[in-house]
């Protein structure tokens, strides 16, 4: 997963993902499987494993890759990663929130990192989050499916079938909630 190049790995996905722009496909469903009639989102949980890696193994040889999936403005692992004008990775819902507190502001909309001005241009970034749901699957021994979900629920002790949509998403504020 790491980029051999000039640049950081995530930066040439960005570079990528808005020279793709146009082709945006769904890799995944981000709902599915069903347990005792509950949904259970499978985006939602493979965050939240990503959340409790970075939390609970520091020292691990993906520490650093991990650390690059979390959103610089929730510090949770991204949902739906999209690559705003400044080139920096954000879950969608936080720098669409972000543009539009700062549409209208006097200076312009800047960017939440580096304060330089930008465009409130996002591009989301399907390979970002497959890399994502890749890293998971792999790190649980290449479970998928359901076997995947369950071994997700045992590790982070989610009661199984339980709908993580009904708790609300993590990471994403309140004010990006629209609350």
């Amino acid at each position: 997963m790491e980029w051999r190049g000039s640049q950081p790995w995530s930066e040439r996905i960005a570079q990528l993902a808005i020279a793709n722009s146009r082709r945006r496909t769904e890799l995944k469903p981000s709902v599915s499987n069903h347990h005792n009639g509950a949904i259970t989102s499978v985006t939602e949980l493979y965050a939240r494993y990503i959340d409790w890696a970075i939390e609970n193994r520091p020292d691990d040889k993906w520490a650093k890759v991990l650390k690059d999936w979390q959103c610089p403005l929730s510090l949770f692992a991204m949902r739906e990663p999209a690559v705003a004008n400044d080139g920096r990775f954000y879950e969608l819902k936080q720098i669409e929130a972000h543009n539009q507190r700062g549409i209208g502001c006097p200076g312009g909309l800047k960017s939440p990192v580096t304060q330089v001005p930008m465009s409130d241009n996002v591009t989301l970034c399907p390979t970002a989050k497959s890399q994502m749901q890749a890293w998971v699957e792999a790190d649980i021994d290449g479970l998928t499916g359901t076997a995947a979900v369950a071994k997700l629920e045992e590790t982070l002790g989610i009661e199984p079938g339980t709908d993580l949509s009904a708790e609300g998403t993590r990471g994403v504020h309140r004010y990006a909630r629209g609350e």
